[in-house]
């Protein structure tokens, strides 16, 4: 008998960005990573490509809307949580969009604000931090929880 393969939770998130500065979601404190400063994004539903998940994702959570050909590659990070579970998140860059982002999901999702890059609030993500690190050195791709 075939054992199952092993499956792995992806993700994707797109770092809006104006100039120096990202806009970050500030997270509920009921939902998933409460309290936290993330950039917006989540679960890639299957059957859609993970561009097409970060797009959907943009609109379901700021009310925007983003093409592809305005959305850049920059980083894919291979995550383990102290629970053990493991993830691949996927972040894109955009610099261009329609609409004003605001909170569209507020039982998720409490504020919506721009800040610098080389001034991030303290309650940011520890794994999105790690990915801003990164993406200023081009660096495509990390790992974070394996030590």
């Amino acid at each position: 008998m075939l054992q199952e393969r092993f499956k792995i939770t992806p993700f994707s998130a797109v770092i809006l960005r104006k100039g120096q500065k990202i806009l970050l979601m500030k997270r509920c404190k009921t939902a998933l990573s409460g309290g936290f400063y993330a950039f917006p994004g989540g679960g890639i539903d299957g059957v859609e490509t993970i561009p097409d998940a970060t797009i959907r994702e943009a609109q379901e959570e700021l009310g925007i809307k983003l093409e592809k050909k305005n959305l850049k590659f920059v980083h894919v990070l291979h995550v383990k949580t102290d629970a053990g579970q493991e993830y691949v998140n996927f972040f894109f860059e955009a610099t261009e969009w329609e609409g004003d982002p605001k909170v569209m999901e507020p039982h998720k999702c409490d504020e919506i604000a721009w800040f610098d890059l080389n001034n991030l609030p303290q309650s940011t993500m520890p794994t999105h931090k790690y990915v801003i690190e990164m993406v200023h050195k081009n660096s495509a791709f990390g790992e974070y929880g394996w030590d």
